[in-house]
């Protein structure tokens, strides 16, 4: 949850809880926010949330220790991926390897690039364009669960998949 501080010539203050305002008047300092009940939200600022983009789909799919070889519970998640692309119209999809922190952290670089790639190749193969699909490779930088050097952490060998 975010924050919003409302300042005019007297004062400040700020809306840091959801469904909340504040009354302004110029010659007043802001004093207190009040609640607004969700139906007042919508008749008030309907259609400025009705332009408000969709926020994008996270999709995390795991490998088996060592190898580019997606599990079979990930595998099955495949086609929900494509039909989140689809459905979406996707232009925007991001595809990012990770590794967890056992051996070398160059290797787990370049695997974490070819986790990437595999999945890349999947949603080729699902007719997605590639024009609309970037990879990237973390490496073992960006972990799930943060662990040791040399402690294998199943969770951290993913590749994970944005569709905006």
């Amino acid at each position: 949850m975010g924050q919003v501080k409302i300042t005019n010539a007297h004062g400040s203050i700020v809306l840091d809880q959801a469904n909340h305002g504040v009354s302004l008047r110029k010659q007043y300092r802001p004093k207190h926010t009040v609640a607004i009940a969700e139906n007042k939200i919508k008749d008030r600022f309907g259609s400025v949330l009705a332009v408000e983009p969709e926020l994008p789909a996270k999709f995390i799919l795991y490998f088996k220790n060592g190898s580019d070889v997606l599990t079979n519970k990930s595998l099955a998640r495949i086609p929900d991926i494509v039909n989140e692309i689809k459905q979406r119209s996707s232009m925007d999809i991001s595809v990012a390897g990770h590794c967890d922190r056992m051996g070398n952290e160059d290797v787990n670089i370049a695997l974490s690039l070819k986790r990437s790639h595999r999945v890349l190749n999947i949603l080729l193969d699902q007719g997605i364009d590639s024009q609309f699909i970037q990879t990237s490779s973390h490496g073992e930088g960006n972990p799930l669960i943060f662990t040791p050097d040399n402690v294998a952490e199943p969770r951290n060998r993913r590749v994970e998949v944005i569709v905006k």
